[in-house]
Protein backbone atom coordinates (compact mmCIF):
# COMPACT_ATOMS: atom_id res chain seq x y z
CA UNK A 1 0.00 0.00 0.00
CA UNK A 2 1.30 3.39 -0.99
CA UNK A 3 1.16 6.21 1.56
CA UNK A 4 -0.09 9.45 0.00
CA UNK A 5 2.33 12.28 0.25
CA UNK A 6 1.16 15.50 1.95
CA UNK A 7 -0.01 18.25 -0.39
CA UNK A 8 1.99 21.39 -0.73
CA UNK A 9 0.91 24.64 0.90
CA UNK A 10 0.17 26.12 -2.54
CA UNK A 11 -2.07 23.16 -3.40
CA UNK A 12 -4.00 23.47 -0.14
CA UNK A 13 -4.45 27.24 -0.56
CA UNK A 14 -5.68 26.76 -4.12
CA UNK A 15 -8.21 24.14 -3.01
CA UNK A 16 -9.40 26.43 -0.22
CA UNK A 17 -9.82 29.31 -2.70
CA UNK A 18 -11.86 27.10 -5.02
CA UNK A 19 -14.16 26.08 -2.17
CA UNK A 20 -14.62 29.69 -1.02
CA UNK A 21 -15.36 30.97 -4.53
CA UNK A 22 -17.83 28.14 -5.15
CA UNK A 23 -19.57 28.89 -1.83
CA UNK A 24 -19.75 32.62 -2.61
CA UNK A 25 -21.15 32.03 -6.11
CA UNK A 26 -23.68 29.50 -4.77
CA UNK A 27 -24.77 31.86 -2.00
CA UNK A 28 -25.20 34.73 -4.42
CA UNK A 29 -27.21 32.55 -6.79
CA UNK A 30 -29.56 31.47 -3.99
CA UNK A 31 -29.95 35.06 -2.77
CA UNK A 32 -30.70 36.29 -6.30
CA UNK A 33 -33.26 33.54 -6.85
CA UNK A 34 -35.03 34.31 -3.57
CA UNK A 35 -35.14 38.05 -4.26
CA UNK A 36 -36.38 37.60 -7.84
CA UNK A 37 -39.10 35.21 -6.74
CA UNK A 38 -40.26 37.56 -3.98
CA UNK A 39 -40.27 40.50 -6.37
CA UNK A 40 -42.24 38.61 -9.00
CA UNK A 41 -44.84 37.46 -6.47
CA UNK A 42 -45.23 41.00 -5.10
CA UNK A 43 -45.63 42.44 -8.60
CA UNK A 44 -48.24 39.82 -9.49
CA UNK A 45 -50.09 40.51 -6.24
CA UNK A 46 -50.18 44.27 -6.90
CA UNK A 47 -51.36 43.82 -10.49
CA UNK A 48 -54.08 41.39 -9.44
CA UNK A 49 -55.27 43.66 -6.66
CA UNK A 50 -55.35 46.69 -8.97
CA UNK A 51 -57.27 44.77 -11.62
CA UNK A 52 -59.78 43.33 -9.16
CA UNK A 53 -60.34 46.68 -7.44
CA UNK A 54 -61.47 48.20 -10.76
CA UNK A 55 -64.14 45.56 -11.30
CA UNK A 56 -67.66 46.76 -10.36
CA UNK A 57 -68.64 43.49 -8.68
CA UNK A 58 -65.71 43.81 -6.28
CA UNK A 59 -66.72 47.33 -5.29
CA UNK A 60 -70.29 46.13 -4.73
CA UNK A 61 -69.16 43.13 -2.70
CA UNK A 62 -66.91 45.21 -0.45
CA UNK A 63 -69.84 47.45 0.46
CA UNK A 64 -72.16 44.51 1.19
CA UNK A 65 -72.84 42.94 4.59
CA UNK A 66 -71.11 39.65 3.64
CA UNK A 67 -68.32 40.37 1.12
CA UNK A 68 -66.94 36.84 1.29
CA UNK A 69 -70.12 35.29 -0.05
CA UNK A 70 -69.97 37.53 -3.12
CA UNK A 71 -66.20 37.59 -3.66
CA UNK A 72 -65.44 33.88 -3.29
CA UNK A 73 -67.29 32.75 -6.46
CA UNK A 74 -65.75 35.65 -8.39
CA UNK A 75 -62.24 34.76 -7.15
CA UNK A 76 -62.76 31.10 -7.99
CA UNK A 77 -63.91 31.98 -11.51
CA UNK A 78 -60.82 34.18 -11.99
CA UNK A 79 -58.58 31.39 -10.72
CA UNK A 80 -60.06 28.89 -13.17
CA UNK A 81 -59.89 31.37 -16.06
CA UNK A 82 -56.22 32.02 -15.30
CA UNK A 83 -55.48 28.28 -15.28
CA UNK A 84 -54.15 28.29 -11.74
CA UNK A 85 -54.38 24.97 -9.89
CA UNK A 86 -54.24 26.27 -6.34
CA UNK A 87 -53.81 29.39 -4.23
Amino acid sequence: MRIPRPRSLAGRLFAMQLVLVAAAVGGFALFSYAMDRTGAEETARRQTTATAADHPSVATAVRSADPTALLQPYAERLRKDAGSTSW
